[in-house]
């Protein structure tokens, strides 16, 4: 049964810059009608997630449905994009293809630094546009790293001013040799198989077998970012349909099966997708006998509702951080050392706290952020950490254009001032980008389909790291320094 969202947040939906962006938990049902924003978002069993960047002529609602899957410390993100042509650059360098490993090699430190440095930037600008725009009082996840890697293809067949824009907003440096390298490196970094994590990071193009691809872009896609490129035909609906949710079924391990709906593909032209797969099982899991239910406060203390609190004592990094004034505490998965979920607790007493550390988080450098946990670990060695953390299950869904908008992307979205011409003989533009994410942490581990100002707290008895009120956390690749999810709970229920 369908319940329509209350007047007093459907009027707040309404004044959402971002068009919409829904939060619910499992078992709910929600229902958006098109007249306050451009998707119909119907929520059943969250199906996973979904990223679409639409290219077209114009605006047309969406039904999203989404389900979640009983996988067991699964973590999954699906991110599509769509362009629908509205109606012409070469790409055009050969012999880019032929010295492309030199030129991984010859990315010396400052650069992999300038663009490690770019996407960390892209990363926590987008996230904390995202949160603002979104509003202080709903849950969120996303996967910044998707839509960048997404952007950065789109980048790739971009000329003038629209090059310019995306550049600048994604961080990228001048030389696109050093783009394209560093890019490959993060993609292969990125792929990760253990027996307790698993990272997979695929991507392609789908293109109307009618309106073929520009033949230099479609050789860098596949040659310089290992992105396959598949034909298919948009005129036939329901097998273009069927052939991208094949290949997303394939890329999710089968866990999302039905991604798109027929009417997702209406005036589509192209597609661009990838999947961020990831598995994670905590390095220390915690133990169900000692989950409790306890009460759960907003910024202003006052008790929301009882969540399942998980509890678990161990060497966690901890650091009491007094540039973002909030207790940050890394959470590893696996037996690598090498993913963790970092979480951000405001201390008590600091109302729009989280509003607060989001507008510091991009001044906050957040490598050394990494290197003051690693350093707290090894000044705490032998130390166990008091850690308790909320079952949570967040599943966000976002239309990004103003918010990208925002951090600097204007022409893309327009259809005059737009220039994709190395993609493509026709005119296209981007109209629409939506994003989905979801995101459940349990005992087990987490199933997602993303120096200065820091100071030890005091070593005589064992710091306390209780999440019982709204917090931030962040999943984080250290190999690749990347960034893979971020989110916000503000109500684990």
């Amino acid at each position: 049964m369908r319940r329509a969202l209350s007047s007093t947040i459907f009027a707040r939906i309404l004044m959402t810059p971002i068009g919409l962006v829904v939060s619910v938990s499992c078992g709910k049902s929600v229902m958006v009608p098109p007249l306050c924003s451009p998707l119909n978002i119907q929520h059943e069993e969250p199906r996973g997630t979904r990223n679409f960047f639409v290219f077209g002529t114009s605006p047309h609602t969406v039904d999203c449905r989404y389900r979640r899957y009983k996988t067991k410390g699964w973590t999954y993100l699906v991110a599509l994009l769509l362009f629908s042509i509205k109606l012409p650059y070469a790409v055009g360098d050969k012999n880019i293809e032929n010295d492309i490993g030199n030129s991984i090699k010859i990315v010396d430190e400052p650069s992999r630094i300038l663009l490690s440095q770019g996407l960390e930037n892209f990363t926590l600008n987008l996230f904390k546009e995202t949160v603002n725009a979104a509003g202080s009082r709903l849950n969120l996840v996303l996967s910044p790293f998707s839509i960048w890697a997404l952007l950065v293809l789109l980048w790739e067949g971009s000329k003038g001013k629209t090059n310019e824009q995306l550049m600048n907003v994604l961080g990228l440096p001048s030389d696109r040799r050093l783009t394209i390298a560093g890019y490959r490196a993060i993609d292969e970094a990125l792929q990760v198989n253990t027996s307790t994590v698993s990272v997979e990071f695929v991507k392609a193009i789908f293109f109307d077998i009618n309106r073929p691809l520009k033949r230099d872009f479609e050789s860098t896609a596949e040659h310089l970012y290992q992105c396959p490129t598949i034909s298919i035909n948009f005129h036939k609906p329901v097998e273009a349909t069927r052939v991208i949710n094949d290949w997303v079924k394939l890329n999710t391990h089968g866990k999302i099966p039905d991604l798109l709906l027929e009417e997702d593909l209406r005036d589509a032209q192209l597609v661009l997708a990838n999947a961020v797969y990831f598995q994670g099982q905590w390095s220390l899991p915690f133990d169900r006998d000692l989950t409790t239910r306890e009460s759960f406060y907003d910024e202003d203390g006052k008790t929301i509702g009882e969540v399942d609190m998980m509890s678990s004592q161990g060497p966690y990094a901890f650091v009491a951080d007094q540039e973002l004034d909030a207790n940050v505490i890394e959470i590893p998965y696996g037996k690598e050392n090498r993913l963790s979920m970092i979480v951000m607790l405001p201390r008590h007493g600091n109302k729009n706290s989280i509003d607060v550390i989001l507008e510091k988080l991009p001044q906050r450098n957040f490598s050394r952020l990494i290197n003051d946990l690693a350093q707290s670990k090894s000044e705490y060695f032998g130390d166990d950490v008091d850690l308790r953390l909320p079952r949570f299950n967040v599943t966000s869904d976002f239309v990004m254009n103003v918010v990208l908008e925002t951090m600097g992307l204007t022409d893309v979205f327009n259809e005059n001032a737009a220039d994709l011409s190395p993609i493509s003989p026709h005119k296209i533009y981007l109209s629409r980008v939506i994003h989905k994410a979801v995101i459940v942490v349990d005992e087990e581990g987490t199933i997602a389909t993303a120096a200065s100002g820091a100071a030890l707290a005091n070593k005589s008895r064992p710091p306390k790291f209780h999440a019982n009120r709204p917090f931030i956390y962040i999943i984080h690749d250290k190999k690749s320094n990347t960034i893979v999810f971020a989110g916000k709970v503000f109500n684990p229920n």
